[in-house]
């Protein structure tokens, strides 16, 4: 009978902890909640244009080798600092999976982006990322294209190849403690000309380096 009882109370436990495993792949939208923890991406995923994926607190999203997010809609995680949203890959590898391309509007709050090949991809979107960590890409940390912007607030860079890589053409917003570590401390130029209507720096006047390549003019 004390068998029983204390096996009841084992499976008890275990359902009121409510974590199970969740395969995505195709088209998402809703909310994923930390009940359905982790999230295994086994085949690329979309958020639709006009359509919503808020993400909450203390999600753990892995990707399968090669996999991607694109966002056309909008995606919102709402991680906090004890509770973090994780978007990772399968595997602990750097460039183990694609990252999160942004076309749309992405906002992440207290989340860790690591393991992508360019973990935050915004080419025809914007961004916001507040309280975040972004690592271990095999290339870009975040990388802003075709006249758009990132907004980066409080934000740790380790280990990418390069931390952020910045368009001529966009826009890049810096606030609070932004934190390079390991590598590179600057952010990377792409594109080839600059003209009198870009805009470079942080707004308090506070120093950012830049790396120039070669060519541009």
């Amino acid at each position: 009978m004390k068998k029983i009882l204390v096996l009841a109370i084992l499976i008890a436990s275990i359902s009121k902890s409510g974590f199970s495993t969740t395969t995505v792949s195709g088209n998402v939208f809703g909310t994923w909640t930390k009940t359905g923890s982790p999230y295994i991406v086994t085949g690329d995923i979309f958020v639709p244009s006009g359509k919503e994926l808020l993400v909450e607190e203390g999600v753990l999203v892995k990707f399968n080798s090669g996999k991607g997010f694109t966002v056309y809609g909008s995606l919102s995680c709402f991680g906090t600092e004890s509770k973090r949203v994780v978007f990772t890959g399968a595997s602990e590898s750097k460039g183990y999976w694609n990252g999160i391309k942004v076309s749309g509007k992405a906002g992440l709050e207290y989340s860790e982006i690591l393991y992508g090949i360019t973990n935050i991809d915004v080419n025809g979107g914007s961004v916001t990322v507040s309280g975040c960590e972004i690592g271990s890409s095999s290339s870009y940390g975040i990388r802003i294209t075709n006249t758009r912007k990132a907004t980066i607030t409080d934000t740790t860079f380790i280990a990418n190849n390069y931390h952020i890589a910045q368009d001529v053409n966009a826009r890049v917003i810096l606030k609070g403690t932004i934190t390079f570590s390991e590598n590179n401390p600057y952010i990377y130029l792409l594109g080839t000309t600059l003209n009198q209507d870009n805009r470079f720096g942080r707004d308090d006047g506070l120093p950012v380096k830049y790396l120039v390549p070669e060519g541009v003019t």
